[in-house]
């Protein structure tokens, strides 16, 4: 099925070797090489006739996700089978066991057409395709010069609503460095430096009202280029209100990072699992008692754990029990850990509702009540042997009693 879907996607699927040779590449890339298979795999760009500088490109590259084992993204025209073509690729380390990359894996797209419907359309859509893109504010286009400076030429009427202040009166007192939060200059660097390089981009920035407030906006910003020389040599964009987002994505954070507190140190240990059993969340103590830590835990099954299915079978049938009827359970547990030291727990599981109505998770509260049982059934073992020992009292007393008249006698 794996390679049904690779032999009829679109896209060109293929993994390079370390030596930067094809060790697989999918059906549709052969034909647009015009080879086959036996032609194809074992060979570098190179030999396949790419030029010199485009296989040098794709060999750095793959030298740089071997290096850093982070993608390398990129866009390139080639000529093959289909013609000459824009291409979107993505190349990404294939990891071992250990965590060395063993190989390159990459996919490419033809995006020929969105390419040049985009330059068909640049010029009567600015501000609407800003707008499209991103619900708005206000909206703005002005020119890039070769340095990089940006004048704004045009606003929308949202403009002067979100800053207090006209086009005109922000331009006479330093244009737009001036409105935008001293450390967010950087941001807006990065954004100019991508729209030279022909580059949509996106980012959010504080902006400076007239009165001395600040308020978070989210922007979008296209490039357009010279037809003639590809230079960037104006932009369109727009931008959004987002400060009640960033509020509130401030207090939930906050929020979050208290809730995290509070689960460090509490003594009990915490597990989320979804319905399908998987770990969403396990507190450090929860992960420790079973000889893990939580990141190897999130996101797998029990089976995947290597934990023992005595217990966890057990456990399963008790989670899915609380998903299907919304009620919590309160069990015990004695469990031997991978020390072989030996524990007894007491938990609860309890049903979590989900945005439907429904039941998708369970939270499971345990306790290791280890030391209180050992203290009840020494408890019990003295209460035994004290209860023996006035059993058995009167009988050593009369026996004592005859034993003294004989002597005295």
């Amino acid at each position: 099925m794996y390679d049904a879907v690779l032999s009829n996607t679109p896209d060109f699927v293929y993994v390079f070797d370390l030596n930067h040779r094809f060790t697989f590449a999918n059906e549709v890339l052969l034909r647009m090489w015009g080879k086959t298979s036996d032609e194809a795999i074992g060979k570098t760009c190179l030999e396949l006739g790419y030029e010199p500088w485009h296989a040098a490109m794709h060999d750095r590259e793959i030298e740089q996700v071997v290096a850093t084992r982070q993608p390398v993204k990129g866009e390139v025209l080639f000529t093959g089978t289909f013609g000459r073509r824009i291409y979107e690729y993505i190349f990404v380390p294939v990891l071992g066991e250990r965590g060395d990359v063993e190989a390159v894996a990459g996919t490419t797209r033809d995006v020929t057409d969105r390419r040049q419907a985009e330059e068909q359309v640049r010029h009567s859509e600015r501000l609407h395709r800003a707008i499209a893109e991103l619900s708005t504010d206000y909206a703005f286009d002005g020119t890039i010069g070769l340095d990089g400076t940006v004048r704004i030429e045009r606003v929308t009427e949202g403009f002067a609503k979100f800053y207090g202040l006209t086009l005109d009166e922000m331009n006479a007192q330093g244009g737009w460095g001036s409105v935008i939060h001293a450390d967010d200059h950087p941001v807006v660097g990065r954004t100019i430096e991508r729209l030279l390089a022909g580059q949509i981009d996106r980012g959010e920035v504080r902006g400076l009202r007239r009165d001395g407030s600040v308020k978070w906006q989210a922007y979008l910003t296209v490039p357009v280029r010279d037809g003639a020389s590809g230079r960037t040599v104006s932009l369109y964009g727009a931008a959004t209100d987002v400060t009640a987002q960033r509020q509130l994505t401030e207090q939930l954070r906050g929020q979050a990072e208290s809730l995290a507190a509070i689960l460090a140190a509490t003594v009990d240990n915490i597990y989320l699992l979804d319905k399908e059993g998987r770990y969403r969340y396990v507190s450090l103590g929860g992960a420790r008692v079973l000889g893990l830590e939580p990141g190897q835990m999130t996101g797998r099954r029990w089976q995947e754990l290597g934990l023992s299915a005595d217990i966890m079978e057990r456990f399963d049938a008790q989670r899915k029990w609380a998903i299907e009827t919304g009620e919590p359970q309160r069990h015990e547990v004695a469990f031997t850990d991978r020390a072989g030291g030996k524990h007894h727990f007491e938990y609860t599981i309890a049903p979590v509702r989900g945005e439907d109505g429904g039941f998708e998770a369970v939270v499971v509260v345990s306790r290791d009540d280890t030391e209180r049982k050992r203290a009840e059934e020494a408890l019990r073992e003295a209460s035994t042997t004290l209860r023996s020992f006035y059993d058995t009292a009167p009988v050593m007393m009369g026996g004592w009693r005859s034993a003294a008249r004989t002597c005295c006698t």
